[in-house]
């Protein structure tokens, strides 16, 4: 059924609050807008919401939209919204005065927002360099919010079909239907498409396996660069043991951490034979043993391959 429908069912069956999981800003709130024709309060709970929202200053024209989403019994909540309007929004959904939140998939990394169900709106996401459908790990950190704490014994996970999949199905059931009303054979229908860029099928099976998978193993991005090396050798108190130790002690496997021991320590002689690293022989201070040969700004980077050659011409 279409997404509308789907959130229907779910508060018929008193499974509020849900949880609307987009991957966009711009979806979520343009889904809120879409469910203030199809989700309505009573008057107690539009009463109870009244009595909770005095005093609280939605002075920004987000924070006007917000109210508004907010009198239907529907929450946005994304890193785009203030922080006292996400923590409104949490305080709201946690006394049960919201029957809808359409978020994005920042629920997963510790959003305090206290669910019944969750609704996926689609399982593929954009990750910066392409489309892809989402991992095991991160579809089972968003529905493993499903179900309130000392309220609930179960959570609801629903994910909705692709579009074009619901209309396909729509269209075969009414050509069925009217077959069956004239006696006749069910006429051939002209089955919608999936996008051909920015999307990614899936299907029940892709919700089973991410269901029942194993998350997947968490990959280090730890790396060593030169802005690194400087933000660790410039911090008052030994610079140097800081940086042994974060080379020594950190979780990396052993032939990682000797990679990176003999990166930094490259790094760390290129930065002294250009002048920008001075060894002082002695503590300043601030109980530096080593200084930087000039003052750096606060946007500095050696991030580039040919970084320490503009430091040198310059």
């Amino acid at each position: 059924a279409p997404i509308l429908e789907s959130v229907q069912e779910l508060l018929e069956l008193n499974r509020a609050p849900v949880y609307i999981v987009h991957f966009t800003q711009k979806a979520a709130n343009e889904r809120a807008q879409d469910l203030c024709s199809s989700v309505s309060l009573s008057a107690v709970e539009k009463q109870a919401l009244k009595d909770e929202l005095r005093g609280f200053k939605f002075d920004t024209p987000v924070g006007a939209e917000l109210k508004r989403f907010i009198n239907f019994g529907i929450g946005v909540h994304h890193a785009g919204l203030l922080p006292k309007y996400r923590l409104l929004v949490e305080k709201l959904a946690g006394k049960g005065l919201l029957k809808c939140i359409c978020g994005t998939d920042t629920l997963g990394v510790g959003v305090n927002v206290p669910i019944r169900t969750v609704l996926f709106t689609q399982l593929c996401k954009f990750d910066g360099a392409k489309v892809r459908l989402l991992t095991t790990r991160e579809f089972q950190q968003i529905a493993g919010r499903a179900g309130r704490r000392g309220f609930d014994d179960k959570g609801y996970v629903w994910c909705q079909a692709p579009a074009h999949v619901i209309d396909n199905a729509r269209s075969e059931a009414k050509s069925v239907t009217a077959a069956a009303k004239s006696g006749g054979k069910a006429k051939k229908i002209n089955k919608s498409k999936p996008p051909e860029k920015g999307f990614v099928i899936w299907n029940e099976d892709s919700f089973r396996k991410m269901e029942t998978g194993a998350p997947e193993t968490l990959e280090s991005t730890f790396g060593v660069t030169h802005q690194m090396v400087l933000a660790v050798l410039s911090r008052k108190g030994d610079g140097k043991r800081g940086l042994r130790d974060l080379l020594v002690n950190n979780h990396e496997p052993l032939i990682r951490k000797r990679r990176h021991q003999r990166r930094a320590i490259s790094m760390y002689r290129s930065l002294r034979d250009a002048g920008i690293v001075q060894e002082t022989g002695a503590l300043d201070t601030s109980g530096r043993t080593v200084s930087l040969g000039f003052d750096l700004q606060d946007a500095f980077s050696l991030t580039q391959p040919l970084s320490l050659f503009a430091v040198e011409f310059l």
